[in-house]
């Protein structure tokens, strides 16, 4: 009967070991921030010298990658001017629309975006910073020399996370969120 007790105490004592292990927890997969679902890009060009001279040139690929073509309008500059340049980015896979022009800029130490033009004369000067003091570029300035040419331009914004540089930045680095080439014109 003593080994009866002792039997049952042994088995006692294993049954409240064996529920005092902890259980394991799966945790949750870090959150990615993945880039950006980009369907809209709009150039809002405002004349320096004449806050009435407004000119719109845009991308769309409303249905997003894989659909339909793409639709880009022209960019037409008069020579020898500085624009005032804001861009509006949007998710039209969506509905409502997504302005992902806020969410850009929240996560701005993330992003930047690069201009280039193959016509001589244009330069670009970034007039946004990320809370690091680095460009963004949702906000920019274009100016023109006095010579008309044709050629293109182009708009490529970069997702950055943890690899973004110091001004001017680096092109090279992260992951392209959108690109665009309008064709330009400087008359």
């Amino acid at each position: 009967m003593k080994k009866n007790k002792y039997i049952i105490l042994v088995l006692v004592i294993s049954a409240a070991i064996q529920s005092c292990k902890k259980e394991q927890v799966e945790l949750p997969a870090p959150i990615v921030n993945q880039p950006e679902n980009i369907t809209t890009l709009k150039l809002q060009l405002t004349d320096s010298a004449n806050s009435a001279a407004v000119i719109n040139a845009q991308y769309r690929d409303a249905d997003g990658p894989g659909g339909n073509a793409a639709t880009i309008d022209s960019l037409i500059l008069d020579k020898g001017k500085t624009y005032l340049v804001n861009l509006v980015l949007q998710d039209e896979t969506k509905s409502p629309v997504v302005d992902i022009s806020s969410e850009v800029l929240e996560e701005g130490k993330e992003h930047q975006f690069f201009y280039s033009s193959t016509i001589s004369g244009i330069t670009f000067s970034y007039n946004d910073v990320d809370v690091n003091g680095n460009p963004i570029g949702l906000k920019f300035k274009l100016r023109t020399s006095n010579a008309a040419a044709t050629g293109k331009t182009k708009v490529t914004l970069k997702h950055q996370p943890g690899v973004k540089v110091s001004a001017p930045g680096d092109i090279t680095k992260g992951d392209t969120d959108v690109e665009v080439e309008f064709n330009t014109r400087v008359k």
